[in-house]
């Protein structure tokens, strides 16, 4: 027997970090597709008011709250323990046991597809019966494992790299070719993208890039960073005139304008002297609208000008992910080709163009949480800069408390993620207080801000900021019937694919962190950037969660690419894989990009040609003719010329004009003219969504008019005008049924009939200038 103390002494065997991150991404995934079944079939869905259908919004939510928050610590923990014992018993097999277990889920998800698409079976219910199959097979071989067993066999498998290869490479062939669909991919750009691939595998086998000297460097780095700006913004936007190519164009149009004029109300009211939370208030946010108000101040109001403004700041937001890669130690060559990648994929790729929806921009997603990953990243690459880099983070932080819930929520995670990274480069004893630390700065710069954005609105406005008017939006939002428009994951949706890598790269960021903290302290950029990046991309997948919509998911997932691209290159430069591991690795994340470009091919290639640098290039579109085009863009909703042109006839040098039409078409008749809304109404259609923080400013506002006064009128406005006037007890949901007229539109008419009736003045189309004359 050994002696006590030598058994004492031993250092126990620690299974890898590679081998417990597969081992818990397989518990991960193998518990999720057990459990999607289970939840959507015990889960009572969703049931919101017609129109609307019933979704299975509960059970996503629990199932997204239960993958991320308690499945992904619970396999980690598990995957910790069950790896040492399996290192123990058979020492160095762990990654290739486990490796085969996610192989199997692979062909689970594969064969599940497959059989759906040959019409038989392939829904939950099959899914569920193959997972429940793999998990007795993966049941038996980890207890064969454990108990010594097996161990033989797996090192035949092992040894037989080729059966490895044709496994994995089936394996993984059924996953992609069973979650996409034939008919978008280009067969000629795979092909060539393979091609690609495999000549950039061969010249990394042969070739070092080599590195260029300051000033060069720095100069070519500024160069890349102003090209994918300039890369992103779409030039074109709104397809109208010359650029419509016909009715699908009309009702992208259509849905670009909705939803600017959520933005464009709160706005032109601010730009007339309004205060947020005093006057008014919008759904999405606070500081970002007056971020918005500013700039749109200087270069114009209108819906062109708003989406360029966000386009602009998306290239910003991927130049900033360009300039992560390279602060990481990403060599120029891979920072530059994902970069070019993403954009292609992410961008060129969108079913709306960029900037055309406002909610998924970098306004409301990436702006905040990207550029504190960038000073954040500053800081601890140039220490002598890093008190100025470090104070501008925090300011960061602060900021998002008050620029909407949503990026403040993105901000946060964003924040958590690196500050749990370098709480792991703290001595053990002083983590605790250094932790209390960071959430103290964390609070401190929330308040700071805070307070000077309360004493700046009082100064403005003479009132403290109400921020039950906000909160009023978030509890009808969230709880209230406005909440019920979700969506339902599609069959077999790619987003399934994003929110996987989004936890694997938490479960390899939290392995390495347990078991190679030297090796993290080695490589901290890297690791620091990643745990932001992935802790933000998780954050940020609940968006896609909550709405799951296929168009939203480039929206979601530059996080995930620069964190690949991280992985990859820690894998190709920090590890000491062998040559022809390295080489295989790059090659199968090139063809997956090779495929991922090929999907998307056929639409991101045409709107390449939109983007601003294809304009700003020589013999191409005028660059100064697109950013006139979107200054002045013609009218996005019919007859707004027409209302445009009344109001200028009849009621000329107002700054406010009264007015009330059908939602829409009343912002867009205001943007040409460069007027608010004298009756208080900001985007009538959100008004009415939540009205409780409108309806007395907006009856208030109406009172204010006087006899003379003139207003623009449609017919359905007139409608509801005489109706109201007739009996003020009238059911305004019925006329709202009837006529469009909303909810809010219908306050402000009630409060001018009290007083007046109204008198023709002039009329044009459907659109009617009267005046108010005592009752």
């Amino acid at each position: 027997m050994p002696a006590a103390g030598s058994t004492r002494s031993a250092s126990p065997a620690k299974a890898s970090a590679f081998g417990v991150f597969l081992l818990a991404f397989a518990f991960l995934a193998g518990a999720f597709m057990l459990l999607l079944p289970v939840l959507y079939a015990v889960v009572p869905e969703g049931v919101p008011e017609p129109p609307l259908v019933p979704q299975h919004q509960p059970a996503e939510n629990l199932l997204y709250l239960l993958s991320f928050f308690v499945l992904l610590p619970a396999s980690l923990w598990a995957s910790l323990r069950i790896a040492d014992r399996a290192e123990l018993s058979a020492p160095g097999r762990l990654p290739w046991l486990a490796g085969i277990l996610v192989g199997g889920l692979f062909l689970v998800v594969g064969l599940t597809r497959l059989a759906f698409r040959l019409g038989h079976g392939g829904g939950l219910e099959t899914l569920f019966v193959l997972t429940a199959g793999w998990a007795l097979v993966a049941g038996f071989l980890l207890a064969a494992i454990l108990r010594g067993k097996g161990v033989r066999s797996l090192d035949r498998f092992v040894a037989s790299s080729p059966a490895g290869i044709v496994l994995a490479t089936g394996c993984l062939a059924v996953l992609i070719f069973g979650l996409s669909n034939f008919g978008e991919v280009s067969l000629p750009a795979l092909i060539v993208g393979l091609l690609l691939a495999a000549a950039v595998t061969w010249a990394y086998t042969r070739f070092r890039p080599g590195h260029l000297r300051r000033p060069w460097g720095i100069l070519l780095d500024l160069t890349l960073f102003v090209l994918v700006v300039l890369a992103v913004p779409d030039m074109v936007i709104y397809r109208l005139g010359e650029f419509s190519t016909g009715a699908e164009d009309a009702l992208g149009v259509y849905v670009q304008q909705f939803h600017g004029a959520l933005f464009i109300g709160p706005i032109s009211q601010i730009l007339d002297g309004d205060a947020l939370l005093v006057d008014t208030v919008s759904q999405y946010g606070v500081a970002s609208i007056y971020f918005l108000a500013g700039v749109l101040d200087l270069i114009g109001l209108g819906y062109g000008t708003l989406s360029l403004t966000d386009a602009v700041l998306s290239g910003f937001v991927f130049a900033f992910g360009f300039s992560i890669l390279r602060m990481s130690g990403v060599n120029r060559l891979l920072a530059s080709g994902s970069i070019a990648i993403a954009v292609f994929i992410l961008i060129y790729s969108t079913t709306y163009p960029i900037g055309g929806l406002l909610q998924h921009g970098a306004i409301r997603f990436g702006l905040l949480p990207v550029t504190l990953v960038t000073l954040r990243m500053a800081a601890l690459r140039w220490p002598a800069s890093s008190r100025v880099t470090s104070i501008l983070a925090w300011f960061v932080v602060g900021l998002s408390s008050i620029w909407a819930l949503e990026s403040f929520l993105y901000t946060t995670a964003t924040l958590a993620g690196m500050t749990l990274v370098a709480m792991t480069w703290q001595p053990r004893e002083k983590r605790l207080g250094w932790l209390l630390g960071q959430v103290g700065r964390t609070l401190l710069a929330w308040l700071a801000v805070h307070l000077a954005f309360a004493a700046g609105t009082l100064i403005a406005s003479g009132s403290l900021p109400d921020w039950g008017m906000y909160f009023t939006y978030l509890r009808d939002f969230l709880t209230g019937d406005v909440g019920d428009l979700t969506y339902d994951f599609l069959a077999f949706s790619p987003g399934f694919l994003v929110g996987a890598g989004y936890a694997a790269s938490a479960l390899l960021l939290f392995a390495n962190l347990l078991r190679n903290p030297q090796w993290c302290e080695k490589h901290r950029l890297a690791i620091f950037a990643i745990g932001g990046l992935t802790a933000y991309g998780v954050a940020l997948f609940s968006y896609f969660d909550n709405r799951s919509l296929a168009h939203i998911l480039q929206y979601v997932s530059l996080p995930l690419l620069l964190s690949i691209v991280l992985w990859l290159n820690l894998a190709l430069t920090g590890t000491d894989l062998g040559r022809k591991a390295k080489a295989a690795l790059l090659a199968t994340t090139l063809c997956l990009a090779a495929f991922s470009v090929s999907v998307v091919w056929q639409s991101a290639s045409d709107r390449a040609t939109d983007s601003m640098l294809a304009w700003a290039l020589p013999g191409g579109e005028s660059f100064s003719d697109g950013i006139d085009r979107l200054k002045d863009l013609p009218p996005v909703v019919p007859e707004a010329d027409v209302g445009a042109r009344l109001i200028e006839q009849y009621m000329p040098g107002e700054d406010q004009t009264a007015i009330i039409t059908v939602p829409d078409l009343d912002v867009n008749v205001l943007v040409l003219t460069g007027r608010s809304n004298r009756l208080g109404l900001t985007d009538a259609k959100e008004q009415s969504w939540v009205p409780d923080p409108h309806v007395e400013p907006v009856a208030a506002a109406a009172r204010k008019l006087e006899a003379g006064d003139r207003m623009l009128l449609d017919t359905a406005a007139l409608d509801a005008f005489r109706t109201l006037a007739r009996d003020p007890e009238a059911d305004l949901e019925e006329i709202t049924d009837e006529s469009g007229i909303s909810f809010i539109q219908q306050v402000a008419i009630l409060a001018l009939t009290e007083n007046f009736r109204i008198k023709p003045v002039a009329r044009e189309g459907d659109l009617t200038v009267v005046e108010l004359v005592p009752r």
